[in-house]
């Protein structure tokens, strides 16, 4: 309930998280109480590097310090469950207080903004005309209705009964704080300056992006095939994000294949970028990962990881090495004009594993659709008007 909201999102978006693809929450609580910045989370962070007696992470998986916990930013739909948890195990309530408030406020954001969106309109040119948000009042108006379920608006995974968390919510004070700090749908649309298409903010609202990803469709004349999301853009020299794709797209084998980035860390000197291929692998469902460091700045393909059946656990299993002989089948998303995720289907040839699985750059043919999704501090995605 207070403007710290962005400085802790800030530092829970940067912070070490493990199985980021899965929206499990998770993070090292050293790194994410480093990065408050603040002399308790100092004091915080030192409590708990004298208790960890033995911890040992891979070169790969910086910032872990050998303590994790759940904090709320990828999803809120299972905050009342955690909370329930905590008091089950004598968790300290301030613990429970903390992610409660936080996730009351992300969720403000994206009602403000409309809640879950997806890229189709920007890929039919119909940027979402969504105002509804703009003011205070017309911000606490929303919320009203979202918390006493008379709103339509829709947030990813959130059903009403699972609402307690936002039963403390300050709902004037969380208004005013969204009202003054929010992106709108209007502000991605791609303009001329200097003979460049460009997307051009201050720098306050800047402030309020956490991710850009390059989002890339194919039109096959029925709908569209989602190639994923990579996190490359461009920026000018004036600081505007510039529309630039030159047509290419991460291949396996020469092969074009769904790609979703999931995570980067970059402490200055060392960095990693993790992203999924979604596989059938030996038949099974499964993400290829594919990994970028300073040592191998072209990628490399670094294990296959199951899908647990029937999704009977929300972690994800360890990255595994592919094995020789292994048959592997790529798969993408396909959305129709209506903007209806209609299945995943095959894209490209079957291959059959023999040792070597190389990443490259290929054009792909067809008519493509690149736009950027922009994530905000509450979460929510926005995508730019489609580059021309």
């Amino acid at each position: 309930n207070s403007d710290s909201y962005k400085e802790i999102s800030d530092a829970r978006s940067g912070s070490r998280e493990f199985s980021p693809s899965s929206k499990i929450d998770q993070v090292d609580l050293v790194d994410l109480a480093t990065r408050m910045d603040t002399k308790e989370g100092k004091a915080l962070a030192e409590t708990i590097l004298s208790a960890v007696k033995y911890n040992r992470a891979s070169s790969s998986m910086t910032n872990s310090y050998g303590l994790s916990i759940y904090f709320p930013y990828r999803r809120v739909s299972t905050v009342d469950s955690a909370v329930r948890e905590y008091d089950a195990i004598g968790l300290d309530d301030e613990y429970a207080e903390c992610i409660k408030s936080f996730a009351g406020l992300e969720t403000a954001g994206q009602v403000a903004a409309g809640g879950t969106s997806s890229a189709l309109p920007s890929l039919l040119g119909t940027l979402s005309s969504f105002t509804g948000g703009s003011s205070s009042s017309a911000i606490s108006s929303l919320l009203n209705g979202f918390i006493g379920g008379s709103s339509d608006i829709d947030i990813s995974g959130l059903a009403s009964t699972g609402l307690s968390f936002l039963s403390g919510l300050n709902v004037g004070k969380a208004s005013d704080f969204v009202a003054a700090n929010r992106l709108d749908a209007s502000d991605f649309i791609f303009k001329k300056s200097d003979g460049q298409n460009v997307i051009s903010l201050p720098d306050e609202k800047w402030a309020l992006v956490h991710d850009i990803e390059l989002n890339v469709f194919v039109d096959d004349g029925e709908g569209f095939i989602d190639l994923g999301l990579d996190n490359v853009f461009s920026y000018t020299e004036r600081g505007e994000l510039l529309a630039e794709y030159d047509g290419t797209w991460l291949a396996l084998n020469g092969q074009a294949v769904a790609y979703y980035h999931v995570s980067t860390f970059d402490d200055g000197t060392n960095y990693t970028i993790k992203g999924r291929v979604p596989v059938l692998y030996n038949g099974e469902r499964s993400d290829i990962t594919v990994s970028f460091d300073n040592a191998n700045p072209k990628g490399y393909v670094s294990g296959v990881t199951f899908a647990y059946a029937g999704g009977e656990t929300d972690t994800v299993a360890k990255t595994s090495d592919l094995a020789v002989g292994a048959e592997i089948e790529f798969l993408c998303d396909y959305y129709t004009y209506a903007g209806e995720y209609q299945d995943s289907y095959r894209i490209g040839d079957k291959i059959t594993y023999d040792g070597t699985l190389t990443v490259s750059d290929v054009y792909v043919d067809g008519t493509l659709s690149a736009t950027y999704r922009i994530t905000d501090i509450y979460g929510q995605h926005f995508w730019t008007s489609v580059m021309g």
